[in-house]
């Protein structure tokens, strides 16, 4: 009995983010113990993609003639929502969401990036993003950080219970 008890209170292995800023750009990534094609399968569906972050309250998805989508997102962040519009589309490796219009940013700029790595899915996140507000941009990376960790965790979730939508692909 004993021995069952140590085995279930073993922590789960954590799943180990990297973070850095490339001239101004915050870059999160992490090896996801996944498939590139299951990964991919996740973030091909917009609504599915944006709604992996925590701090998402909304988002409306039109799909354009040109193969990419509009994204009309709302966040939740410092006290306050911030929208943006931007159209997302798909790039050699992964997508590329660009800011058409806000109120509440300056740019807003996310490129995702899926690449094999040690037979799993290397997930890179790369954000340019500006506030039109006066918060220090030290506070703004902090938050975008820490968005994207929880964003890679619950991608690596999603893809490890067996329940989910989207079975992961052997490669």
């Amino acid at each position: 009995m004993w021995c069952a008890v140590v085995v279930f209170s073993l922590p789960a292995i954590a799943l180990e983010v990297d973070r850095s800023h490339r001239d101004g750009t915050i870059v999160v990534s992490a090896e996801l113990p996944h498939s590139v094609s299951a990964v991919r399968s996740l973030l091909a569906d917009e609504s599915v993609t944006m709604r992996l972050g925590k701090n998402i309250r909304d988002v409306k998805v039109t799909p354009l003639a040109n193969g990419c989508a509009e994204l009309a997102v709302t966040n939740r962040a410092m006290r306050r929502e911030l929208r943006y519009v931007s159209e997302r589309c798909p790039t050699a490796d992964g997508w590329h969401s660009k800011m058409v219009s806000s109120d509440d940013f300056v740019r807003h700029d996310i490129q995702w990036a899926v690449r094999p790595e040690n037979n799993h899915a290397k997930v890179l996140i790369f954000v340019d993003v500006e506030l039109k507000t006066i918060v220090p941009g030290w506070m703004v990376d902090r938050f975008v950080v820490n968005a994207l960790e929880g964003t890679l965790r619950a991608m690596n979730d999603i893809l490890s219970t067996t329940d989910s939508p989207i079975s992961p692909p052997v490669d």
